[in-house]
């Protein structure tokens, strides 16, 4: 095709020659004029001559340009293949574009569908109480039907769907110290902090969710400052409510690192309410936290955050695992061992 191309343009560059040839007949008097009297002949062996000299200097001023020429149809044929390729990029974006626009679409859907059938849930089996079928770890709303408290039919709690098996309700969380646990009654009770970083849900909370006659599974998750983690599960998690000083009944140890604990038929001591069952001091105060202490006993998780590289017993603690060095990070989370749902 380039080739035929190019003999198709030789063909008109030398039409084009042909054309822009011209010629002037001569005057009187020429020397190629044989004239008789006032008649002149022309000589038309020396005109055809002049005419092909022109011809052939018409030609060869086009062939020269051709170069020039053809270089400027190869920059506009590259010009064109490029915005063609420009084109097709463009419309391969905006095909992907279309296709994450498509994906989001349908996991929205997804979503809206999983919330809607939570509504039909709550609207056939009454207010929706944890953490369960939620569609990842984050704030959720927990809605509940008799709250035993006023101001609690409804609070935001911090959802975690990357423990497995998913479905686990946080109610302490702690990594950098930016919260004082060191706190009294009122405090504890309520809850403090915020979900965003560090917190404790409260014990009304914990109270008003275990009460409702389901069993619970209670998971301790535990890391040092050299990377160590560790974690236990046991079950049987209850907090009784405030007239017995939210005492706390924990069952057996089920999995995980053998964690010791000495909570079970505790009540929950502060700085400022002393219910443990140690006669001599206020383990509140000795521990400088609020916690379901027996004895001032060897879990102390609401301890002083004091850093790396620390021995405290008042300190953020969980003596069996690493004596009575401080920890880093600390998770305490619940959930039902049959499972319900949450808004």
């Amino acid at each position: 095709m380039a080739v035929a191309f190019q003999k198709l343009l030789f063909s008109v560059i030398i039409a084009s020659a042909v054309v822009n040839t011209t010629f002037s007949k001569p005057v009187n008097g020429s020397t190629t004029d044989d004239c008789y009297g006032t008649d002149c002949y022309v000589d038309m062996d020396y005109y055809d001559n002049t005419r092909n000299t022109e011809l052939l200097v018409n030609i060869n001023r086009s062939i020269s340009e051709l170069p020039a020429v053809l270089s400027s149809m190869l920059e506009m044929q590259q010009s064109v293949l490029s915005s063609v390729v420009q084109m097709q990029q463009d419309l391969l974006q905006e095909l992907i574009n279309m296709k994450n626009l498509q994906d989001q679409t349908v996991h929205e859907l997804k979503a809206q569908s999983v919330l809607s059938s939570m509504v039909e849930m709550q609207q056939e089996s009454g207010p929706l109480r944890v953490c369960s079928n939620v569609p990842s770890t984050g704030k959720y709303t927990v809605s509940l039907s008799s709250p035993n408290y006023v101001g609690l039919a409804s609070f935001p709690v911090i959802c975690d769907m990357d423990t497995i098996p998913g479905g686990w309700l946080i109610f302490q969380r702690r990594f950098d110290g930016s919260v004082n646990f060191d706190r009294d009654w009122v405090d504890y009770e309520n809850g403090f902090g915020s979900l965003d970083g560090e917190f404790w849900l409260g014990l009304k909370k914990l109270h008003v969710l275990t009460s409702n006659g389901n069993q619970w599974e209670f998971r301790v998750d535990l890391e040092d400052f050299d990377g160590n983690h560790t974690y236990a599960l046991y079950n049987n998690f209850r907090v009784a409510d405030g007239s017995s000083f939210y005492r706390l009944t924990i069952g057996s140890y089920m999995q995980g690192d053998s964690v010791y604990y000495d909570l079970n038929g505790m009540s929950f001591t502060t700085k400022d309410q002393d219910h443990d069952d140690q006669s001599v001091l206020n383990c509140g105060v000795y521990r400088r936290s609020g916690w379901w202490h027996n004895r001032c006993s060897d879990s102390n998780p609401n301890g002083l955050y004091l850093g790396a590289n620390k021995h405290s017993h008042k300190g953020m603690t969980w003596n069996q695992w690493q004596q009575w060095h401080v920890l880093k990070k600390t998770e305490l989370k619940i959930r039902p061992v049959i499972p319900f749902c949450v808004n």
